[in-house]
Parts: C-alpha cells; structure tokens; sequence
C-alpha cells in the first residue's frame, strides 16, 4: 500500500516519531494499490475549550484510526484512567467530523 505523510505539526518527541516510523512500516507491507494517509500532530477544534493536539489520524481504506502516542514510565500508567477518558472523546470528536464528510464510514477506533 502506498502511504502518504501529512505533517500538520512537528513530532514532540522522540516517541511519537517512532510511532510514525512503526505504522508507516505496517501499512507499506499491506498488498494492495490504495493509499492511506498518516496525518501527524494535527489540531482539531473542540467546541468546549482549547483544541485537541492528536498525534495520528490515519485514513485508509479501511476507514480512520486515531492514534495518541504516550510518552510514559511504568509509574505515569498508574493515572491512565484519565488519559483514556480524554483519548476516547478525541477520538469520538474525530471519528464525528469523519463520518459527516463521509456517513459510509463505520467504526474509528
């Protein structure tokens, strides 16, 4: 599959450039002659405060996957409770915008 990078803002670490460098790999080894886009640090708005920073969206044929990429140590996992919770209403602020520009869509995980 052929991928197509779209930066929408520079990696903040380390960490999220080897996230894009592990799903560009994956997705390059999926047969087939369609494209799937990888957009980078994209802002998205929220309509209650201060836009959403997501570190990837990626669209494909498949449909939109998106992805938060966390920079932790064993002992940052102990409050994840709470970064699931935003991660899951970026995600559904995302997969919202998604499926009013294309309503076919299913699922955004």
């Amino acid at each position: 599959m052929r991928v197509t990078h779209v930066p929408c803002g520079a990696f903040a670490n380390e960490s999220e450039k080897r996230a894009f460098k592990a799903v560009q790999g994956a997705l390059a080894k999926v047969d087939g002659t369609g494209t799937a886009y990888v957009l980078t640090n994209l802002t998205h708005p929220n309509p209650r405060g201060q836009a959403d920073e997501i570190d990837m969206v990626v669209l494909g044929p498949g449909g939109g996957v998106v992805v938060e990429v966390k920079h932790w140590d064993g002992a940052a996992l102990r409050g994840a409770e709470s970064h699931a919770e935003l991660l899951t209403s970026k995600a559904k602020r995302v997969a919202g915008r998604l499926k009013a520009m294309d309503p076919t869509l299913g699922f955004i995980p």
